[in-house]
């Protein structure tokens, strides 16, 4: 069973980050975030990995919810 507050510690280490590191994915969330519009009720990352694009949702959403697959 995992632990998951080792989880929670992560992701909330990962909030706290200023500007995350450039990957093939992060390099696109700025213009992703001009497309969504100011107080949408829920917003879905699927793929979220480390959780840093629905970071940047939850500033324009009330709701995020994030899926990823670890194997």
């Amino acid at each position: 069973m995992e632990d998951y507050n080792v989880v929670k510690n992560d992701f909330n280490e990962i909030s706290e980050l200023d500007d995350p590191k450039w990957n093939h994915n992060n390099c696109y969330f700025k213009q992703l975030m001009k497309l969504i519009p100011d107080n949408v009720n829920t917003c879905l990352d699927i793929g979220c990995d480390k959780g840093e694009l629905l970071f940047m949702l939850s500033k324009k959403s009330k709701r995020g919810i994030c899926y990823d697959w670890f194997a």
